[in-house]
């Protein structure tokens, strides 16, 4: 599981979500395609259990993102669950993409490599 505060417009099996790896490596190594996305509301925890097992990410931790308890603006979390997962060959740059630098979050690419 991916956990994030939102979501791409386009949300489906064909969308490449590419992984830039940080120091040392600072390149973009391979791939992942969604197997599914759910949408979670954390405060009905209960109910997302299973979820939260998968994503190895404990419940507090995920409150503590979402900003429960600390000011809260957000009323769910978004868990992208990985599909297939493709690992380049030879990493990619992150000028290869047209970036000067790697987004803090996610961003939208046109490159499909």
């Amino acid at each position: 599981m991916e956990w994030r505060k939102s979501m791409p417009m386009t949300a489906d099996k064909n969308t490449r979500v590419y992984l830039y790896e940080t120091s040392p490596v600072r390149k973009i190594t391979g791939y992942f395609m969604w197997d599914r996305v759910y949408i979670c509301d954390t405060y009905k925890c209960d109910k997302y259990t299973p979820l939260v097992m998968m994503g190895k990410v404990p419940l507090d931790a995920l409150h503590k993102y979402q900003g429960i308890g600390y000011q809260a603006t957000e009323s769910c979390l978004v868990a992208w669950k990985v599909g297939k997962v493709v690992r380049f060959d030879k990493p990619f740059t992150l000028e290869d993409f047209n970036r000067k630098r790697a987004p803090q979050s996610w961003c939208y690419t046109d490159i499909n490599i």
